[in-house]
C-alpha cells in the first residue's frame, strides 16, 4: 500500500505554526525537567565467573559441561545478581537509602539509624531550629541534636550539622518497595565473549551508591557459595545413593555367573549353536529366492487373466525367460504354442479371417494358449505351498535358536554385566570421594575482580533530552498538523470541488498582484476614497494588466463558462456564493471585463440589493438603479451608466433604504431581463449570497447559467452544499464553480495557477 507524502508535507507546511509551538514547548518542558532532576551518582563493580570449587575438587562440579554453555550460565548468573534473595540481604544490611529515603537531609548528618518493621510506607517531615529538629506531626517536641530519637518507624540521631537546614523529609519504605526500588538503580550488563559481569549501582548520594553496592557484591559473593555448597551436598548424597544400589547388583550379577559355571560341564551347545545358526541362514536364502520367483510369476499370471490384450501379449513373450521354462513339460506346451501360432500365421496368407480353415487354426491357438496359461497357474500355486513350507521352517529354527540359546553367549551375557557393575562401582567411589571434597570447600564460581569504586557524578543529558523533546514536539506538531488538515471541510482544490459538491470547476482565481501598471485604475484612484483603492484593483484586475495572472485566469474562467452554458445559452450569468466575504463582486465585475475584451456589449447587474458595492467599485454612483426601476417604472435606459472598460455598461442596485420590495421575484424584473437581452450580448448578475438573502433563489430562475464563487480555505462544504440545495430545489442551471484564492493559499494547497508573460518593462509579472 503507497502513500503519497506530498498532501501530508504541505499539510505541515499550511500549518508550521504548530510544529514550532510544540518544538517549543516541548523543549522547555525538557529543560525544566532537566533543571529539576536531582544529582545522582554511580559506583562500579566487576566480577568474573570461574570454576573454583571445579578446580579444587577436580572437575566434579561439572565445569566441562557449563562451559559449552557459556551463555546460559552468564545470564542466569545475571538474574541471581538482580533476584530478591541478594537485593534483600543488601536492604536488610544497610536500611539507610534503601529502606529510608531523605529529602534535602544529607545523608552524613545522620548516624545510629535503626528501622523498625514496618509493612507500610510512612512519611515524616522535619523541620530544623538552632537548638534542635521537630516533626511536622508533633510540633510541640524539640528533639537536642546529638541525641537519638525516634519518628514513626525510624529511630535516628541527627548532628548539629543539621541546624544549618530549614527542612527536610524522612520516607520509610516497606521492605519490598526498597527492594524493587533498589533494583531499578542497579544495571548488570556482561562483557561480550568473556566471562565478567560489570555492575553499576545509582543512588542520590556517593555513601550510598558505593555502600549499598558493596554489600551487594558481597551478598551475591556469598549467596553464590552457598549454592554451590548445596549443590555439592545433593550431588554427594545422589551419588552415595547410586553406589549403594550398584554395590548390591554387582552381588546378584556375581552369584548368578558362579552358579552358571558350576551347573555347566561341557560346551556341546555351542556347536549346535552354529549348526542351527547356519541352517538358518541357508533356509533364508533359498525362501527369499522363493519369493522372487513367486512375485515375477505372480506378475506374469495376472497379465494373462487379465483384458488387455497388449499386456496379455508381453507377459506370452516372458515366459521364455522365466525359471518355469526349464521344466520339459512347459517346454512342450510352450513349443505347441509357437508352432500353432506359426500355422495360423501361414493360413493368414492365403485365407480370410472368416474362412474355416482361420478359425479352425484360431480354435487350436487357442486351445494351446489355454493350457499354456493353466499351466503357469499351476506352477503359481506350487510356489505358493513351498513358500510356505520354508516359512514355516524358517520359524522352526528360529523357535529352536531362541529356545536353546549357546552355553557361550549366556556365559558371556553374565560375564559382561558383572564387569560393567564392577566398573561403575569404582568410578561412583571415585565420584564420592570427589563429591565430599566438594561439600568441604567454601568457595562458589563467582570472584570479585574489581570492588566498587569511588562514585562520579551523572551529568543529565539536557542537550539530548532537548533535542529528543524538541523533535517529539516537531512530530506531534506535524501530526496535529494533518490531524486538523484531515477534518478540514472547506474547500481547498478542484478534486475537492468535484467530488464534494458534484459540480466541474469553471476557473480558480489568484491571488491579485499588488501593484499594477495599468493606467485605469490610476484614473480611478483620482476620484476613489483611499478605503476604496484595494477593492477597485481587485475588482479591475482584469482591465488594469491584460497580462496578468489574474487577467488570464478570468479569462480563463470566461472561455470555461460560455462552453459550460452551451451554445446560445450563456446570455445572462448569474454570479453568486454560498456566504459574504467571498469575492463574488471581483469575479462578477472582472468576468464582466473579460467578456467585454471580445468586443462584446455587456451588461453587469449589481443584484446584491442589500449590500450592493458595484457601483462604489466602479466609482459610480449607486442610486437610481435597479430598485428604482422595478419599484417605480422607470425607463431602464436612463439608468444605465458606462464605465472605463469599451463595451461594458453598468446597472446598479439602488437605494433600497426606503421601501423594501421583492424585486427578485417581481414580473417587472423578469420583463427588465427581456429588454436588456435583446441590447446586450452578454448580462452579468452580481447577486447577494444565496444563503444570506433569499434574493438569489428567485434569481437564477430568470439566469441561463449559475456560477458559484468560493472562497479556497474558507468556504466549507456544508454552507457549499446547503447552497446547491437551495439552487437544486428551484431547478437552477449551475454552471460550476469558482475557487477564488484571496488569501493566496491555493499554492500552498499544491494548486498550479496560470502562466503569465510580462512586457519589456516587466510589468504583469506573476508575483504569486
Amino acid at each position: 500500500m503507497s502513500v503519497d507524502a506530498l498532501p501530508l508535507l504541505r499539510a505541515v507546511r499550511r500549518h508550521w505554526w504548530m510544529s514550532a509551538f510544540g518544538a517549543v514547548v516541548s523543549a522547555s518542558a525538557a529543560l525544566f525537567w532537566a533543571s529539576q532532576q536531582e544529582a545522582l551518582y554511580v559506583s562500579q563493580a566487576t566480577v568474573q565467573i570461574i570454576e573454583g570449587r571445579s578446580n579444587l575438587t577436580s572437575g566434579i562440579t561439572g565445569a566441562e559441561r557449563r562451559s559449552s554453555n557459556s551463555e546460559l550460565v552468564m545470564g542466569s548468573q545475571t538474574q541471581i545478581l538482580r533476584s530478591r534473595a541478594v537485593l534483600g540481604a543488601v536492604v536488610d544490611s544497610q536500611p539507610l537509602g534503601t529502606t529510608v529515603v531523605l529529602r534535602d537531609i544529607p545523608e552524613e548528618f545522620l548516624s545510629a539509624v535503626s528501622v523498625r518493621p514496618s509493612g507500610r510506607k510512612f512519611g515524616e517531615s522535619l523541620r530544623f531550629h538552632e537548638n534542635g529538629w521537630q516533626s511536622a506531626e508533633d510540633t510541640t517536641k524539640t528533639h537536642p541534636y546529638g541525641v537519638p530519637a525516634t519518628v514513626g518507624g525510624v529511630s535516628l540521631t541527627i548532628g548539629r550539622e543539621a541546624a544549618t537546614l530549614v527542612a527536610g523529609s524522612v520516607n520509610v519504605l516497606p521492605r519490598e518497595q526498597a527492594i524493587e526500588r533498589l533494583r531499578s538503580q542497579l544495571q548488570v550488563a556482561v562483557r561480550e565473549k568473556t566471562s565478567l559481569i560489570d555492575v553499576h549501582l545509582t543512588a542520590g548520594s556517593p555513601s550510598m551508591a558505593k555502600g549499598a553496592l558493596s554489600k551487594l557484591v558481597s551478598a551475591y559473593v556469598a549467596a553464590d557459595a552457598e549454592s554451590a555448597k548445596q549443590q555439592a551436598t545433593k550431588r554427594r548424597i545422589f551419588i552415595e545413593d547410586q553406589l549403594r544400589q550398584t554395590n548390591a547388583q554387582l552381588v546378584v550379577a556375581e552369584r548368578a555367573q558362579g552358579s552358571y559355571r558350576g551347573s555347566q560341564q561341557a560346551y556341546s551347545s555351542q556347536e549346535r549353536f552354529a549348526s542351527k545358526r547356519t541352517e538358518l541362514d541357508q533356509l533364508q536364502l533359498k525362501l527369499q529366492e522363493l519369493l522372487g520367483e513367486q512375485r515375477l510369476t505372480s506378475n506374469v499370471s495376472a497379465r494373462l487373466d487379465g483384458g488387455d490384450a497388449s499386456a496379455k501379449s508381453t507377459a506370452l513373450r516372458m515366459l521364455p525367460s522365466m525359471p518355469l521354462a526349464v521344466t520339459p513339460a512347459f517346454s512342450a506346451l510352450y513349443a505347441d504354442f509357437i508352432g500353432r501360432e506359426q500355422s495360423r500365421a501361414q493360413l493368414a496368407k492365403g485365407f480370410t479371417t472368416s474362412s474355416p480353415e482361420m478359425q479352425r487354426a484360431d480354435t487350436l491357438v487357442a486351445e494351446a494358449q489355454r493350457r499354456l496359461i493353466a499351466a503357469v497357474h499351476a506352477h503359481v500355486e506350487v510356489l505358493d505351498a513351498r513358500v510356505a513350507t520354508l516359512t514355516q521352517q524358517v520359524t522352526t529354527v528360529q523357535a529352536e535358536l531362541q529356545s536353546n540359546p549357546s552355553a557361550q553367549v549366556d556365559e558371556t551375557l553374565l560375564s559382561q554385566s558383572a564387569d560393567a557393575l564392577r566398573l561403575q562401582a569404582t568410578t561412583l567411589r571415585t565420584e564420592y570421594q570427589r563429591a565430599r571434597i566438594s561439600e568441604a570447600a567454601e568457595v562458589g564460581q563467582v570472584e570479585v575482580l574489581d570492588w566498587p569504586s569511588n562514585p562520579v557524578i551523572l551529568p543529565v543529558p539536557t542537550t539530548r533530552v532537548v533535542l529528543f523533546s524538541a523533535a517529539l514536539g516537531l512530530l506531534l506538531g506535524a501530526v496535529g498538523a494533518a490531524t486538523r488538515e484531515a477534518l478540514d471541510r472547506t474547500l481547498r482544490t478542484r478534486s475537492s470541488i468535484e467530488r464534494m459538491l458534484g459540480i466541474p470547476l469553471l476557473g480558480t482565481i489568484p491571488r491579485i498582484a499588488q501593484e499594477t501598471n495599468g493606467t485605469l485604475l490610476a484614473l480611478l484612484r483620482k476620484s476613489a476614497k483611499p478605503d476604496s483603492v484595494s477593492r477597485q484593483r481587485v475588482a479591475l484586475a482584469a482591465a488594469t494588466n491584460v497580462r496578468s495572472v489574474s487577467a488570464e485566469a478570468f479569462r480563463q474562467l470566461r472561455t470555461n463558462v460560455s462552453f459550460s452554458a452551451g451554445p446560445g445559452r450563456g446570455k445572462i450569468l448569474m454570479v453568486t456564493s454560498p456566504g459574504e466575504a467571498e469575492g463574488k463582486t471581483s469575479v462578477s465585475i472582472n468576468l464582466a471585463v473579460s467578456f467585454a475584451q471580445q468586443r462584446l456589449r455587456v451588461m453587469l447587474v449589481d443584484c446584491d440589493l442589500v449590500r450592493p458595492r458595484v457601483a462604489s467599485v466602479l466609482g459610480r454612483e449607486n442610486t437610481p438603479g435597479l430598485q428604482q426601476i422595478v419599484l417605480d417604472s422607470a425607463y431602464w435606459r436612463a439608468e444605465i451608466r458606462d464605465t472605463d472598460v469599451t463595451g461594458l455598461s453598468l446597472l446598479s442596485a439602488g437605494d433600497s433604504s426606503s421601501k423594501v420590495l421583492d424585486a427578485a421575484g417581481s414580473l417587472r424584473f423578469r420583463a427588465l431581463l427581456d429588454d436588456l437581452s435583446q441590447e446586450y450580448d452578454v448580462i452579468v448578475l452580481d447577486s447577494a449570497p444565496v444563503l444570506a438573502v433569499a434574493d438569489s433563489i428567485a434569481m437564477s430562475v430568470a439566469a441561463d447559467g449559475v456560477v458559484m464563487v468560493a472562497r479556497a480555505g474558507v468556504t466549507r462544504f456544508e454552507e457549499a452544499d446547503e447552497a446547491m440545495r437551495h439552487l437544486e430545489a428551484v431547478d437552477a442551471n449551475v454552471l460550476g464553480a469558482v475557487l477564488n484564492d484571496i488569501d493566496g493559499r491555493l499554492p500552498a494547497y499544491g494548486v498550479k495557477l496560470y502562466y503569465a508573460y510580462g512586457d519589456a518593462s516587466g510589468a504583469g509579472k506573476n508575483r504569486e
